[in-house]
């Protein structure tokens, strides 16, 4: 999905709780650095995925958190770790 006046490839968003937070691992383990560095390998141009999990967050809340802050950055992507 391409969102914002941006050309697609850079910025991809990723929301979650404390499984996408990740403090417990170093930041090169994270998913999101993995996906990263997996784009930036295959595709052509400078991709960069944010982290933007906050732990303890509710779906609801990682909801909110995008429509008022993540599209702000005009991401390309964003990816959202939905706990049940």
């Amino acid at each position: 999905m391409v969102l914002g006046g941006r050309p697609p490839g850079r910025v991809g968003h990723c929301q979650g709780a404390s499984f996408s937070e990740a403090l417990q691992v170093d930041l090169n383990e994270t998913y999101e650095k993995i996906i990263e560095k997996k784009l930036n390998d295959r595709l052509k141009g400078r991709h960069e995925i944010m982290n933007a999990a906050v732990g303890g967050y509710s779906n609801a809340q990682k909801y909110l958190f995008i429509r008022t802050e993540g599209l702000k950055y005009s991401p390309d992507m964003i990816l959202m770790d939905v706990s049940i």
